[in-house]
């Protein structure tokens, strides 16, 4: 399973209820036993915003995700 299903996994478990930064979705795939920078989530991310899954917005300069 790619960046895009384990993500799809953190937002199924909940994970993204709240606003969630980079660092803290690269953190919890960590925990996970899935080790990721920061440029392979870049486009599963912008994926799953365009498809409406999660939606993103700028807090402090920073991006964050959360669901839709």
């Amino acid at each position: 399973m790619g960046p895009k299903g384990k993500i799809t996994q953190l937002i199924t478990e909940g994970f993204f209820d709240n606003p969630k930064r980079s660092a803290d979705i690269i953190d919890r795939l960590a925990e996970k036993g899935s080790n990721y920078k920061a440029t392979d989530l870049t486009s599963p991310l912008l994926a799953l915003v365009n498809n409406g899954t999660l939606s993103r917005e700028k807090i402090d300069d920073m991006w964050s995700y959360k669901k839709a």
